[in-house]
């Protein structure tokens, strides 16, 4: 089950955003595979930190993910996802973090 957080950001994107089908279910793929390496280390998605993002990028490029997909999984599906429905938090990881 995903976090409730992303759900609510994924029916925004739906509802607010008119994003189409292809588009929630690449951020919901982004999102699910971010959350299940965070939940290996028992990570809250709420209470990641900027290590945490940068250990899911480092695991991202080991597995020799292209760096075309790394960037688009960090600014569109994780980044988008942390200005809008984290936007109330003080701590959002991917505030300093740049991609490869």
């Amino acid at each position: 089950m995903m976090h409730p957080l992303v759900e609510q950001f994924l029916d925004y994107l739906a509802l607010e955003r008119g994003l189409a089908a292809n588009s929630l279910a690449a951020y919901r793929r982004d999102l699910e595979e971010h959350l299940a390496f965070l939940s290996t280390g028992s990570v809250d998605p709420v209470t990641a930190t900027e290590s945490d993002l940068i250990r899911y990028l480092t695991a991202l490029h080991h597995r020799k993910a292209a760096t075309a997909s790394i960037s688009r999984k960090l600014t569109t599906s994780i980044g988008t996802w942390w200005r809008n429905a984290c936007a109330l938090l003080t701590l959002r990881p991917t505030y300093r973090c740049r991609a490869w």
